[in-house]
Order: structure tokens, then C-alpha cells, then sequence
């Protein structure tokens, strides 16, 4: 993963608007509530540009720094820092990092899911579109079906409209 990937866009888009966002705190929970939030996304920034060379343990450390975040994040609504338009979309860019990370991890713990590129492989190859078994006929099995009925159930054909 690059810091282009998606991950580090909605970890930046996060930090930009959590920022000013946080800096409108009461100034007693500038440095209390505010400072926790703050430092749990940049520690999630961290976290992840370390997953970069580190691989399972930093994205480990990103998941729990995500956690932590969570947990701020909604506190800050409960006690009424945030309004809950701002915690809505604060909740929904940390639930779309915690699913990029989620699926960085899966790709991480198993390399024959690597992207294609990487495999040596060009994208697209291998790519077969349905049409193909769409615009067979219904009496002719696709490829690899077996060609034998359940015992006591009537032939059903399903026919599917081809979009023209």
C-alpha cells in the first residue's frame, strides 16, 4: 500500500476536518478530550504508514488506535462537544478506515489474495463476462454443470431478459 491508497485519503480527510473541529472544544476540554481525540487519529496516521513496512503488528496497533478514537469520538456527542451531524460524519470516516484496514489485514494474513499487478499478472486477465452463459440456451447446461436431475423434481428452466 502507497500513501495514496484509500486508507491514507479518509485517514486525511479525517484529520482535516477533526482539527478545526476539535480547536471549537471548550477550553477546558482543549487539552483533556480534545488532545485524546487528536492524538488518537494522528497515532492512527502513524500506525498506518508503519503498516506499510511492518505489515500485521502496526496494523494491529492502527486497529486499536481506531478503537480508542471510537470511544472519543463518542463521548465528545455525548457530551455535547459534537452535534450529532458531526459525530454522524466523523462515525461514518472511521467506519470506512476501520474497513480498509479490516481488508488490509485479511490481504496481509493471506498473500495468494495479493492484487493481480502484483502476482505478475495483468488486471482484467482471466475476466470472462456473464453474457456469455446468459445467452445460452435453456435446454444446453452452462460449462461444468452436471447434466443430471434431482431424483423426484421437475425440470425448471430459469430464463434470464438480456438488456439490449
Amino acid at each position: 500500500m502507497t500513501s495514496e491508497s484509500p486508507a491514507f485519503v479518509k485517514i486525511y480527510d479525517l484529520l482535516k476536518w477533526l482539527l478545526p473541529a476539535t480547536a471549537k472544544f471548550p477550553r477546558q476540554q482543549r487539552f483533556v478530550l480534545a488532545r485524546q481525540i487528536e492524538e488518537a487519529a494522528f497515532g492512527l496516521h502513524r500506525a498506518l504508514l508503519r503498516a506499510v513496512d511492518d505489515g500485521r503488528p502496526a496494523l494491529t496497533e492502527a486497529d486499536r488506535e481506531l478503537a480508542a478514537l471510537r470511544a472519543y469520538l463518542r463521548l465528545a456527542c455525548d457530551l455535547r462537544f459534537f452535534s450529532v451531524n458531526q459525530y454522524e460524519h466523523a462515525a461514518r470516516l472511521v467506519d470506512e478506515l476501520g474497513r480498509l484496514i479490516g481488508g488490509w489485514k485479511r490481504r496481509a494474513a493471506d498473500p495468494t489474495t495479493a492484487p493481480a499487478a502484483s502476482r505478475g499478472r495483468s488486471v482484467g486477465v482471466g475476466y470472462r463476462p456473464a453474457r456469455r452463459i446468459l445467452e445460452q440456451q435453456p435446454d444446453q447446461p452452462a460449462d461444468g454443470e452436471p447434466q443430471q436431475q434431482h431424483a423426484g423434481q421437475p425440470e425448471q428452466q430459469h430464463r434470464v431478459p438480456l438488456c439490449e
